[in-house]
């Protein structure tokens, strides 16, 4: 199964990566006013519960202080409007990211297969 896991900061926190983003969408004469709100994530593959993901999420991929988490299967949206962008690497690029995440859950004894 493929799962995805949506991190972003906590209600009150300001997002200052989609303030900036607004503005440039401004500064490159798209018509406005603009509202992004910006996070990351991790879509997931394996043989893993929602369960287990949790857990993994809560001990090791988010910061309780400062974000907030949703997981779902990665075809259903994670109750937002609006629209979603995902911003990955490109085939072939190098996303170290993802690979400490993967090696981090299998060394954990999580049945993943694949981390983007």
């Amino acid at each position: 199964m493929l799962w995805h896991i949506r991190i972003e900061p906590v209600p009150g926190v300001p997002d200052r990566l989609g303030e900036r983003l607004a503005a440039q969408a401004v500064e490159s004469g798209l018509a406005g006013p603009w509202s992004m709100k910006t996070g990351r994530g991790f879509l997931i593959e394996g043989e893993i519960s929602r369960a287990q993901l949790e857990q993994v999420a809560l001990d090791v991929l988010v910061d309780p202080v400062v974000e907030v988490h949703k997981i779902g299967p990665s075809n259903t949206p994670l109750n937002r409007p609006g629209s979603v962008v995902h911003v990955m690497p490109k085939p072939g690029v190098t996303d170290p990211e993802a690979a400490s995440a993967l090696e981090l859950l299998r060394d954990l004894g999580y049945p993943v297969s694949n981390v983007r």
